[in-house]
Order: structure tokens, then sequence, then C-alpha cells
């Protein structure tokens, strides 16, 4: 009961955060200790009878995930493997790409020999292996689960109303030059936020809106926003354009010089893409925290695969040393 204790604290602390608005970083932080505890409690106390139901869930979910391992390895190494020479066909001397269709085509082998050894070889080397790739599935689906915790967290978890810049994050327009469904719900979300912030009395920031150009596009992405915001009631002198960047990073850099060191900053992306637009802010020493959107339903899960990889890449030195010692851990728990 100690640990079921210690998470009530920290779910106590997490609610305290939240009230008085605190960096999300504290409260994500608040969130996954709480998360941890209550899981080490269940597992202390396995034998007693609602935690053995709980215990004895998990046991067959993981029975399942280890059924199918192979087969969705298999089937996201493919696409894996497409994506990565997709891009590589427009940036052929980008080696993080290279290093992705690699990694793609050693899995895609190593499903089809597990397969192939369950159906015809049934060689207890290869069974190892097999085992082997069913912890790699869940470590993945283990972190997966841990992006979606952190990404949902940025349509619940709000930063303080006491901010000076709303930088809105470009994502592309239609064909037709105009506002796209994605960008639509970011625009809605900052102007949701400059509306609270008219609402408590606090001092209304200043739009940032970010985008340049896109190959054959006559208006940049800025402008297009910035017309949007003027449409529903923003007065044009709280409206800054960056028209020259072409990607999240550079929707930073170029907008450096504005926003300092970015602590009196909020920054509106989709909800999956907050994280990235946090690591991508960090590395420029900006302070900023983000406000998840809304986005397509029919674009949802290729969005999030697609970012948890990019996201699994930037942390990728973290992984080489967390995976190994995981596989090892569960080499020993296994067996």
């Amino acid at each position: 009961m100690v640990f079921y204790g210690i998470g009530i604290v920290f779910s106590g602390l997490l609610r305290y955060s939240r009230r008085k608005e605190r960096k999300r970083t504290e409260q994500n932080t608040l969130l996954l200790l709480a998360l941890f505890f209550f899981g080490l409690g269940i597992f202390v106390r396995k034998s007693q009878p609602m935690e053995a139901v709980f215990v004895g869930g998990v046991s067959a979910f993981l029975r399942f995930l280890f059924l199918i391992a192979p087969y969705v390895l298999g089937f996201c190494s493919v696409g894996l493997l497409i994506h990565a020479v997709t891009r590589l066909r427009e940036r052929p001397e980008s080696r993080k790409y290279w290093v992705v269709a690699f990694s793609g085509s050693v899995m895609i082998a190593l499903s089809a020999l597990v397969l192939v050894n369950a159906r015809w070889l049934q060689n207890e080397w290869l069974y190892s292996l097999e085992n082997t790739l069913d912890y790699l599935f869940v470590y993945l689906f283990a972190t997966f689960l841990v992006f979606l915790g952190l990404a949902g967290s940025s349509r619940v978890i709000s930063p303080s109303l006491e901010k000076a810049f709303i930088v809105i994050l470009g994502t592309g327009l239609t064909a037709e030059e105009t506002i796209s469904l994605m960008l639509k719900y970011r625009l809605d979300k900052a102007i949701q936020f400059y509306e609270n912030q008219k609402a408590k009395n606090v001092q209304p920031a200043t739009f940032l809106v970010t985008g340049g150009k896109s190959p054959g596009n006559s208006l940049s992405e800025a402008e297009v926003m910035a017309a949007y915001l003027t449409d529903r009631g923003i007065p044009e002198d709280q409206i800054i354009q960056e028209n020259q960047s072409i990607n999240t990073h550079q929707n930073f850099l170029y907008s450096q010089r504005l926003l300092g060191n970015g602590e009196n900053t909020v920054f509106v992306t989709s909800s999956y893409h907050v994280l990235r637009g946090n690591v991508y802010a960090r590395q420029l020493g900006i302070e900023a925290e983000g406000i998840g959107a809304k986005s397509p339903l029919y674009y949802l899960p290729y969005a999030l695969i697609r970012e948890y990889l990019a996201l699994f890449l930037i942390y990728r030195k973290v992984h080489f040393v967390a995976l190994p010692i995981f596989l090892a851990l569960m080499h020993v728990l296994m067996h």
C-alpha cells in the first residue's frame, strides 16, 4: 500500500500543479511518477485478488502481443522502408533515412525468418530470435503508449495565460492556397487561448504566424494564416508574419529573434506534434510551452506513427542504451 500512497501523493501534486498552471514538463513528470508508483504497487501486491485480476489481464495481453509481434513488425517495417525510400528520392544525401531503410530491411528479413521457422524449419536458435523480436515489439509498444499519453496530455494540460506571444506552427496550405483543416484547428486553438486571456483580464498576446511559400504557390502560409486571423476579429497590429520557414525547426529558428528565450511564449501545433516542437524549441534555447490542437481523424493514425518514429530517431542514443537493457531483463524475467 506504500506505493499506492506515493502514487496518490504525486497525483495530488499533479492536481496542484495544474491549478497553479505550472510548466507542462513538471506536470508530465508528476503524471509519469504517479503512474509508475501505481504500477509498482500493483506488481508488489499481484497475489491479492484485485491486483491478480489486473496482472492476469496484462499477462494475457502480453501473450497476444507475442503472438502478433512478427506479423506487425514485418508490416510496419515494410511501411518504414517505403517511407525511407520515398524520402531518399528527395534527399539522397540523408544518412538518417539510409539508416531507416537499412533497419526496415533487416526487420523485414528477421520477421520473415521467424515465420518460416515456425512453419517449416523449427530451429531452436531461431525460436530464441523470435523471443527477442517479441520483446522488441513489447518495447516499441510500451514506448508508443508513453508517446500517446504525453501527446494526449497536451490537449488536457494548459500552460499559464501570462504569455506575450502565441506562435502558430504552419503545416501547409491546400492546393488552392487556402487554410487546410489541420491548420484551421491550430488557428482556432490559438484564438481560443487569446480569448481566454481576454476573459481573465490578462494582457492579450501577439500572434506570430510561421510558414513560407511552397513551390508553385503565390502566397506564403503566414500570409494566409494572418488573413484567417483578421477575418475572425484579431487586430492586424497584433499579428506578426514569419514567411521564410519551410519546416518546424525553421519555424522556431526564424522566430527566435522575436521570442528571445521564449519564457513568455506558447506555440500551437497539432497535439501529436507538440513533443517534437518542444525538442526543436529546446535545441534553440527557446523555453516556449506547447498547446495541442485536435487533428482530422482520417490523418491521425499516419501522423502518430510518423511522429513516434521521428521522436524515436531524435532520441536514438537513449534507445541505444535502454533497448539492450530491456531485452536482457525480459529474457531473465521470462525464462
